[in-house]
């Protein structure tokens, strides 16, 4: 069959002038009596790029192709500084190589005349896609695609700091399907959001079973992949995982009238423990329970409780109190979900701004 394979081809270019000249007003040279050094050299450099830079999803998908050119200087100290596209193909590409270069550990500085000095580089990034007439097939999860996308969805959950802080956005992580089938050089590789949604992405691809390796003329081979979760807060708090071109969505289970309904539920309904109140202990309390397709509360239970002196108990007790919730849906079905509730108890103050 034809296999497409994609490539990625790091030459390292050094771009220099005849004198050393300063490019702008920050005293940037082009060319320098001793060059700045990636420690090991142009080789350990080459290979530094080619081992992390992935070629991205889109790119392939669109089978963009084509060189990104990124400049940047090394500063008087060794470090990467004002990297730039000089040259852009698009697909992801150029935030990819950006991406890579910004990563670069210290290199050995220039010297001009005995000091340390700013120089500028300069170096293409090809992206190539090759098709080759051979026996090969690509890794794949057990059972397909949807089957990994309904591993994803059935087992991610939105981080309660996350979405305690009103966090949302695209984590995209990369891995290796390595010959055995296993998951192997785990990164993430971009991380807008924080608040654990990266933490979360790592936990949940660790979690999968080993894939089908691929293979090229019957021998099992290595092969990248890169997956895009996405956080996402509105009405319906959502996940979605995108792998490939396909896409699934997951809305969480919502208290009935959002979350300002469910702040006011709790507090009418808690009682602050007396043993707690008098002791003055205060903090978080945190249950979970699943949400069936009906929107009932089954199996709810204490994961972590900091107070004590009754907190958890008054908690799971109100819990178990609630109305029916909306159910939360994977593309628009409604299906059995798990939540996780955080609970404050707070001294002092109206209980009411406390429980979110």
């Amino acid at each position: 069959m034809q296999f497409k394979t994609t490539y990625l081809i790091v030459l390292l270019f050094v771009f220099s002038s005849i004198s050393a000249q300063d490019t702008t007003q920050t005293n940037i040279l082009k060319w320098a009596e001793v060059m700045p050094k990636f420690p090991g050299g142009d080789k350990a450099l080459i290979q530094y790029l080619a081992t992390n830079i992935f070629y991205p999803v889109e790119a392939r998908l669109k089978e963009i192709q084509g060189k990104v050119i990124v400049g940047f200087y090394i500063d008087k100290e060794g470090n990467v500084k004002g990297s730039n596209i000089v040259k852009s193909i698009g697909g992801g590409c150029d935030e990819e190589a950006l991406r890579v270069v910004n990563s670069l550990p210290k290199w050995i500085p220039g010297m001009h005349n005995g000091e340390p000095v700013n120089v500028s580089y300069h170096f293409p990034v090809t992206f190539k896609i090759e098709y080759r007439e051979e026996d090969s097939e690509t890794s794949k999860y057990p059972g397909g695609t949807n089957a990994l996308l309904k591993f994803l969805s059935d087992n991610l959950e939105y981080p309660i700091e996350a979405r305690e802080a009103g966090k949302q956005g695209v984590v995209k992580v990369q891995f290796y399907i390595d010959i055995d089938g296993s998951i192997q050089d785990l990164k993430v590789i971009s991380d807008p959001v924080g608040s654990g949604c990266a933490e979360e992405a790592l936990r949940i691809i660790r979690l999968m079973p080993n894939w089908i390796p691929g293979t090229e003329n019957g021998n099992p081979i290595k092969v990248p992949y890169m997956l895009s979760i996405t956080f996402k807060l509105d009405d319906n708090t959502k996940i979605e995982v995108n792998y490939e071109n396909e896409t699934i969505q997951t809305t969480l289970p919502q208290f009935p009238g959002g979350n300002k309904k469910l702040m006011k539920y709790l507090a009418r309904n808690i009682s602050y423990p007396e043993e707690a109140r008098n002791k003055g202990f205060e903090g978080k309390v945190i249950i979970s329970f699943d949400v069936d397709i009906d929107g009932t509360i089954l199996n709810p239970k204490i994961i972590k409780d900091l107070i004590g002196a009754g907190c958890g108990e008054e908690a799971l007790r109100v819990v178990n109190l609630m109305p029916k919730w909306i159910p939360g849906t994977k593309n628009g079905v409604p299906t059995k979900s798990s939540y996780t509730l955080p609970i404050y108890f707070k001294l002092f103050l109206d209980l009411r701004q406390n429980i979110q």
